[in-house]
């Protein structure tokens, strides 16, 4: 509860510092469909092909860097 978070201080710094990004992703994704729709005048269907290229590069980006990090290791 979070009468009990004070006494989880990192646990706090976690919830919020997830919060705020996870606010800042989803804002992009949303305002990136309409500029892209705006501006470049691209259909539903482009936009969300672009929607999916982007996650699928996002995903084989994270999936090969965590393989880096596995590798090398954090520092």
């Amino acid at each position: 509860t979070f009468r009990h978070l004070r006494t989880f201080g990192e646990a706090a710094k976690l919830l919020l510092a997830r919060l705020i990004y996870n606010d800042g992703l989803t804002t992009i994704f949303a305002m990136a469909s309409i500029y892209v729709g705006a501006t470049l005048g691209m259909g539903f269907g482009q936009v969300l092909i672009m929607g999916i290229a982007i996650n699928v590069a996002a995903g084989l980006g994270a999936a090969a860097f965590g393989f880096v990090d596995d590798r090398i290791g954090g520092k």
